[in-house]
């Protein structure tokens, strides 16, 4: 069952709040929370979140998706009209045109207690742990899981760092090429990263929900090649959490492209 809900803009918010697509069944299984789009110049994401929301049949568990959270800048294909959203969790002020729907995606984790959040983006260049060139290095964002901490103890599925070896595993099965191999970047929020303290994983990490970030790469050309990466991804998390599901396409670059 797809039930859509679009927020209505407010007095001094974006001109278009996000959408949320809920897939609930009876029988057991987890609960999923799939956000795209907190990024509008990042298409992977927020093309492979679309994708799922419109052409996966959950079948076991929940899943809940926000394939557009950032709709103004998606539509302007900016990172952020109104700044950077990502670093707007922490604090914000009442009169920043992204505070309704920061506000509203908080209310949304919390609410919804998800087993786990995956918020997808696309970043720069190849993420490695050591530096090889200008493109791939540790500063890179690109082809990653990107986790806050390795534990968020007492949480069912709080062992991030193994949660996203398993499935960058098994991204790199299905490499379109050699280079876009892909690597867990542990960022040690709480002690190393001040700006990562400001996002949407750490929100919800901080408060005892398993969070992580995917990003495939900008330098990546095509975006069907980047929902492929993403999507493979989250059926790794699925399996994970139990929950089965059935889709209307191949996962293949071509299956993905003609959807």
């Amino acid at each position: 069952l797809f039930i859509l809900t679009t927020f209505g803009a407010i007095l001094m918010s974006a001109d278009t709040h996000f959408s949320v697509f809920e897939s609930k069944t009876e029988v057991a299984g987890g609960k999923l929370l799939i956000i795209g789009g907190i990024h509008g110049d990042e298409p992977g994401g927020y093309i492979a979140a679309t994708l799922f929301a419109k052409h996966y049949n959950v079948k076991s568990g929940s899943v809940i998706t926000v394939p557009n959270l950032n709709y103004d800048s998606i539509i302007e294909n900016k990172r952020g009209i109104y700044g950077d959203m990502n670093r707007k969790f922490k604090a914000i002020a009442p009169n920043d045109k992204d505070s309704k729907i920061v506000s509203d995606i908080k209310d949304l984790i919390i609410k919804s207690q998800p087993d786990l959040v995956l918020n997808l983006h696309d970043g720069h260049g190849y993420y490695r742990p050591k530096r090889i060139s200008s493109t791939l290095n540790p500063s890179a964002w690109g082809q990653a899981a990107i986790i806050d901490q390795e534990i968020l103890p007492g949480a069912r599925y709080g062992n991030l760092s193994a949660l996203a070896k398993g499935a960058m595993s098994r991204a790199n099965i299905a490499l379109v090429e050699d280079v876009h191999e892909f690597n867990v970047k542990n960022t040690q929020t709480a002690n190393k990263d001040k700006d990562m303290q400001l996002s949407l994983t750490w929100f919800a990490v901080s408060n005892n929900i398993p969070a992580l970030a995917i990003e495939t790469s900008k330098n990546i050309s095509e975006t069907h090649v980047k929902a492929f990466y993403h999507l493979n991804a989250l059926e790794h998390f699925m399996a994970v959490l139990g929950i089965e599901f059935e889709r209307d396409f191949e996962l293949t670059k071509s299956g993905i492209k003609e959807v």
